[in-house]
């Protein structure tokens, strides 16, 4: 699911013609390393930036 969720979200990035600073794409990193990368299940002993902290 997240290799089908990368690759739309590049295809649409591109079908869109979306340009975005490569500055801004770089902050961004951090976010789209989390959403992509974070365990499925919640893990008691995960490091504090991982964990989610809205309680959802």
């Amino acid at each position: 699911m997240r290799a089908r969720l990368t690759y739309f979200h590049q295809i649409g990035q591109y079908a869109l013609s979306f340009k975005e600073d490569p500055e801004q794409r770089k902050r961004h990193g951090p976010i789209h390393d989390k959403v992509l990368l974070a365990p499925l299940v919640q893990e008691p002993n995960l490091p504090k930036d991982w964990q989610d902290t809205d309680g959802k």
